[in-house]
């Protein structure tokens, strides 16, 4: 069974290691190179298009900043005297509260961005060198990504979804390492610890892949992941909690409920999510990576390597953000996951027999930039000027 499971991987390794993607920077520097170039773009046309001012997309980040403000002078909410749970990630607020007296702050969600953009970039491209992914197909597969994945206009919108996608990404990689060596990494521990406490989505992703761990043999270091996962997220909720509040933001809240479907109960509430991904886009797209992703466990030379258990991990959080995600809204929710089960099919691809595994895993990267990319080149230039505008009138 080891013969046949690593007789893929060892087929795409010695693949055309004369283009340099022998060495495990490339491809990571690329993917990075690739996503901070089409970030730098849509900053450039953002900024002409605002008249040479610079402001995010949405409100969003600047109610963050209003939050982290309060939390710096010893409080929590937007107002002065008044507590209110209303930030969707428990860590990102945290991450924003220096400088919170000098104009610097404004920057910091666009810093943040940054960094979380070239992390989940460079973890990107170092899944694909872990798979075994080499010369020109290796090399469009990190180009390609980032960009049609809409990682840089993910990072657009100076939210905490960008690191977010970089923790999940940390994950993927985590589980392909335990997959190949059977060794614990730091990438799996931080991205289990931190993809829950940047946004809830993350939950699922983290506790399957802490039960994955479990399944793999490593029964004590599974537990652990799950504790690590769980235990920060039930402080942050208690926490609420103590102070008078629900143990779920405000906003969580909102966007869990937002009156879809006032009165009809978890059932009808489940249905309409299902409903919701059926008839939008990046939620079609979504299932069909998911569709694919159990295609590809059942393929020859998949099905026998240790590989296929970043499969059920990847299946299990896409089935989490169809019921309990959102799509949609400057197409910032989804993205974590779809970079997360495109990094998880290639992972497993490259276990199967013959390279066409490969090319299946690379349909969602096609699907996702026809969709992507015409909405960011016709939308997200638009959207900081409408956010200046809106801002100087309430002045």
């Amino acid at each position: 069974c080891r013969g046949r499971s690593d007789h893929g991987v060892r087929m795409t390794r010695s693949a055309a290691t004369d283009a340099g993607t022998g060495t495990p920077w490339l491809l990571p520097l690329l993917a990075v190179a690739a996503a901070v170039l089409a970030h730098l773009v849509l900053q450039v046309a953002a900024w002409s298009t605002a008249g040479g001012v610079f402001d995010y997309p949405l409100d969003d980040p600047y109610i963050h900043l209003a939050i982290a403000e309060q939390i710096a002078g010893g409080g929590y909410g937007v107002n002065d005297g008044e507590i209110a749970a209303a930030a969707s990630s428990p860590v990102y607020p945290l991450l924003l509260t220096p400088f919170s007296e000098s104009p610097l702050q404004r920057y910091l969600p666009l810093f943040w961005n940054v960094v979380g953009l070239m992390a989940a970039a460079a973890l990107w491209g170092r899944i694909l060198w872990q798979a075994g992914y080499r010369g020109v197909f290796g090399i469009a597969l990190a180009v390609a990504g980032p960009v049609a994945l809409n990682m840089a206009g993910l990072a657009f919108t100076g939210m905490e979804h960008m690191l977010h996608t970089a923790a999940s990404l940390a994950i993927i990689l985590g589980l392909l390492i335990l997959a190949d060596q059977n060794r614990i990494t730091p990438f799996l521990i931080a991205g289990i610890l931190f993809a829950p406490l940047l946004r809830f989505e993350g939950l699922a992703l983290a506790v399957a892949a802490a039960f994955a761990v479990l399944l793999a043999g490593r029964v004590r270091a599974g537990i652990g992941l799950g504790l690590i996962a769980v235990l920060p997220v039930a402080g942050f909720c208690a926490l609420l909690w103590s102070m008078g509040l629900d143990p779920l933001p405000s906003s969580v809240r909102f966007k869990m409920t937002a009156g879809e479907v006032v009165g009809g109960g978890p059932l009808a509430y489940f249905r309409f999510k299902l409903h919701t991904a059926l008839t939008s886009p990046p939620g079609q797209i979504l299932l069909l990576s998911m569709l694919l992703a159990f295609v590809l466990a059942l393929w020859p030379g998949v099905r026998t390597s240790r590989r296929r258990l970043i499969l059920p991990v990847v299946i299990l959080a896409g089935m989490g953000h169809v019921l309990l995600g959102k799509f949609g809204w400057l197409d910032r929710y989804e993205i974590y996951i779809l970079a997360t089960l495109v990094a998880g099919l290639l992972a497993a691809a490259a276990s199967a027999q013959g390279r066409l595994a490969g090319a299946v895993a690379a349909v969602p990267i096609a699907l996702a930039a026809i969709y992507y990319l015409p909405t960011a080149v016709r939308e997200y230039p638009y959207a900081p000027r409408a956010i200046h505008v809106q801002q100087g009138q309430m002045a």
